[in-house]
This record gives C-alpha cells, structure tokens and sequence, in this order.
C-alpha cells in the first residue's frame, strides 16, 4: 500500500477511537462500512441510537483508548486493535481488548463494524442491563442500641389517574385524598397536569408514615426509606442530619456521585465514611428478550457501619425537657455506685 492509503486507514482509524472517546457517536456515519451494520439488520441511526443509550444512559465517562494498534492483513485491509478503559457508576473498567477490520469499500476506507465493538461479548441485538444496588447508611445507637438516626419505612402518597374516575366521582376521590393527607387540592392539580403525566402512572404527592396509609379510592402508596431521628430536636446537635452531596461535595470527593446522600452536620458528618458504606450493583449483557447472557461487570454491595454511642437517650431526651430551651448542660450521676452517667 502506498503512503497515501496508509494515511488514511489512519485516520480512519484515529476519528473512530475519537469517536469513543469523545462520545460523538453522530460521526461514526463517516467512520463506519454502511454493509457491515445493515447485514446485521441495523440502521445507522439504530447504531448511534445504541452507542448513546449505554455510555450516556449508563453514564459511563473517562473513557480511554490505549494498546492502539494496525496490521496489514494480506488481501483482507487492516486489522485494528485497541484497549478500552472507563468508568461505570459501579467503578473502573479497565484494558477491555477489541479488534475490528479497516476494509477499502468505493475507494474509501471504513470500520467494519458488529455489537462487540460496544462491548466485546455482544453480538445481534443484544442489550446492557444496570442493576444499581444502593447500600443502607448504617445506623447511630445509644449505648443500649436504641436508634438515634435509623432507617424507616415510609411510604410516597400518590394517585394513578385512571384509578381517580371520572367527572363527579374523580372530584370527589381528590377532595378526600385532599383532605386525608392534608394536600391542598390545588397542589394535587398542579401535579397531575405535570407533562409526564399519564393515566396509568403512579404520581407522587407526599411522603406519609407508613402507618398513615389507608385504603381509600384513587389512592395509591410506595414504599419509600427515609432517615429518621427519634429524638427529633432533643439530640438535633449531636446527630446532625444528611443531605445530596453537592458540587463541593463531588469536588472534594472523587468517591462521590451525584445524588449521593452524606452527612452534613453532626456525627453523621463525622463518621459519614463509616455509616454510608459502598454501593453495589451489575452491568449485564442481555438478549433481545431481556434473559442475562453473561455478567460485564459486578459489585458487592457493602452496607455501611452501625456506631454506637455512649449516651443514654432517655438521659438526653429527658434533660432536654428540663433545660426547656435554654442554653446549658446537665450532669447525670448514678447514686447507687456514685459515677458519672454518661
């Protein structure tokens, strides 16, 4: 081949892993041999429309090539090979090994491309299923293990619209949910001419303790766990609460995604490490019909820590009660063997 010919199995070459790289799937129809996908029953708008679904639907990102490498197959083009490295919300991916052909097709040279050039092991119209499996934030205790901040059940108080009825008994079924949940009707409008809306989606409309829940026409209920502290404002300083990780957060943090829940103020900053733990979860390849194939990536999940204090709840509620507000401390001694009640 001449030096020409060489030049441009090159860039061909180059623009395609830019192309992965970059994710700027709309320019692999330059990239790309047109027979090699149709023969597969793809359009080039189906191939694009794939490589967007899992690297930015999965949200997969720093995606690097390496190892990349072009030899000359006799009579048959160019073999290409690369490695492919990446981070997925379940963590790095590293060296993935790929291999493709660079064919002459009407004087032009092109990728021959096949599914396993998204992720080697996919063939035909094979998917990739994420399975995100979040850890539960362990638990604070006082030092007889009553809970201080626990993970409760709640439920999310909502309604599916075609379970509302229609004209007179819809209006009806909102006065009640209205009124039962103490919702103002004009909210619960408000949510129900959401775009997204249809009839047959649950619309959520306000978290309720599970307790609360009652079985009433158009209502309907999602389980839902929330942090919660039983002490509420009697131990509010000591405890602390948590919030979504903000962009300083992310900053400050590599570990941390977006949506993440952390620690913000009190113990629960202070042993946040501990009490969040590591999420877990799968990336699997899967057939058209959705049966598993086999497993791309795994991760244990981790729950996080419990901590165990060494105070005593019904101590702190109950000095709490006496201070009524104002600012001081209370000592609590145990008459019988004369220490410090801690």
């Amino acid at each position: 081949m001449d030096k020409k010919g060489h030049s441009e199995v090159q860039e061909v070459a180059n623009t395609f892993i830019q192309v992965l790289e970059y994710k700027e799937y709309e320019k692999l129809g330059n990239v790309l041999e047109k027979q090699s996908y149709t023969s597969l029953d793809y359009t080039l708008e189906e191939v694009i429309d794939k490589y967007d679904r899992i690297f930015n639907g999965i949200k997969i990102s720093n995606i690097h090539a390496s190892k990349i490498e072009m030899e000359k197959v006799k009579n048959l083009g160019y073999e290409l090979s690369y490695q492919l490295s990446f981070t997925t919300p379940l963590g790095k991916v590293e060296n993935l090994n790929y291999k493709t052909k660079i064919d002459e097709t009407d004087g032009k040279y092109l990728v021959k491309w096949d599914p396993s050039l998204i992720f080697p092991g996919m063939e035909g119209k094979d998917k990739v299923a994420l399975h995100y499996k979040e850890a539960e934030r362990g638990e604070i205790k006082d030092l007889f293990g009553n809970g201080l901040a626990v993970n409760e059940d709640f439920k999310w108080v909502g309604v599916v619209p075609l379970e509302l009825g229609q004209g007179n008994e819809k209006d009806k079924n909102l006065q009640r949910i209205s009124q039962q949940f103490e919702i103002p009707i004009e909210e619960i409008n408000q949510k129900l001419n959401q775009n997204w809306v249809k009839d047959n989606l649950f619309v959520p409309l306000k978290i309720i303790e599970s307790n609360k829940a009652e079985i009433m026409p158009g209502a309907a209920y999602q389980n839902i766990k929330l942090r919660y502290y039983p002490l509420k404002e009697a131990a509010a300083h000591l405890i602390g609460y948590i919030g979504k990780a903000t962009k300083d957060d992310l900053d400050k943090n590599p570990n941390l995604s977006e949506g993440d829940m952390i620690g913000k103020a009190g113990l629960e900053k202070a042993f946040d490490k501990e009490l969040r733990g590591n999420d877990g979860g799968e990336i699997l390849i899967v057939d058209e019909q959705g049966n598993k194939k086999h497993e791309f990536q795994k991760v244990e999940k981790m729950d996080g820590d419990d901590i165990l204090l060494t105070i005593d709840s019904y101590i702190q509620r109950e000095a709490f009660k006496h201070l009524k507000g104002i600012a001081g401390s209370t000592v609590v001694m145990n008459p019988k063997e004369g220490g410090f009640m801690p």
